[in-house]
Order: C-alpha cells, then structure tokens, then sequence
C-alpha cells in the first residue's frame, strides 16, 4: 500500500504558497507507479479560510490524481471557513477503508484559535475504529505533544 501526506498548503494570495514546489509535489505524485492508494492532507489548506482562498484550493487540488481524504487545519477554519470547508470538501472527521486499513481522519481544529483538540466524540472515532482489528491510520492537523523550542 502507498500512501502520501500533505499539510499547509497555505493555498491564498499574499501567503506562502509556492506555486513551483506544488507543481513539483504534484507531478512526483502523479507520476508514482503504482500510484497512491490515497493522499492525506491534513489541514492549513486555505491561510485565512476565505471563499477566494476554498475555490482556489478546489482548483489546484484538481491537479493532484488520486483519491484525496482532506481533514481541515487551523487556518481553514477561521473567518467562518469552519463553514465553507464541509461545502469543498464533505465531512471533516470521518472514518475511510482502504483495503486492509482503516483511515481515522480528525478535525482537531477550533474555529478562529490556534491549538487544537480531539475531544470526546473524536475520541470515540479512533476507539471504534482500532477495535475493528485492522490497521489504523489516525490523522489529524495538530501536534500531539508540543514541539520542543517552539513557545508552546
């Protein structure tokens, strides 16, 4: 099984994205063989969660071949984006098989903070899921401990 991760795409004008390494990260992925059972991309796919910045992400993502299972980071979900992202890309916590694995793929995000969480519900999620005795996959956006020298 071949699995690819993406995160922070940043996808807006006057953000970070850089047009030439997604264009580079697009044709490795599209040229694998075999190609990739899925793509997970866990979140940051908008800079500040905006309309503009959503049709934007719809379009470039069109480049990327495959099947893309997409769960929403923290700058998806400000200025409301928390209600645009379920509109472009359908559920934001789900749980998908994919031959012999389970994806678990969690928002952890709260609308307009920074920090994350899982929380009860997600948690019941991962529970469910890796009492079904097949692997399981849990992704989501956020770090589970603080990252050393970060100020958090």
């Amino acid at each position: 099984m071949r699995i690819a991760h993406i995160s922070d795409l940043h996808f807006g004008k006057g953000s970070d994205f850089n047009e030439v390494i997604f264009e580079k990260a697009a044709s490795i992925l599209n040229g694998l063989k075999p190609k990739s059972d899925f793509i997970f991309i866990s979140g940051d796919i908008t800079i500040d969660g905006l309309l503009s910045e959503y049709e934007m992400a719809i379009e470039k993502l069109k480049k990327i071949e495959g099947n893309k299972a997409i769960v929403p980071g923290n700058h998806d979900e400000r200025n409301l984006g928390y209600k645009l992202f379920p509109e472009f890309f359908g559920e934001s916590s789900f749980v998908r098989e994919y031959d012999d694995i389970l994806l678990v793929a969690l928002a952890s995000s709260e609308p307009d903070k920074d920090e994350g969480r899982l929380g009860r519900r997600r948690h019941l999620m991962i529970e469910e899921a890796i009492q079904k005795k097949k692997m399981s996959i849990i992704g989501f956006h956020h770090h589970l401990i603080p990252v050393p020298n970060s100020g958090r």
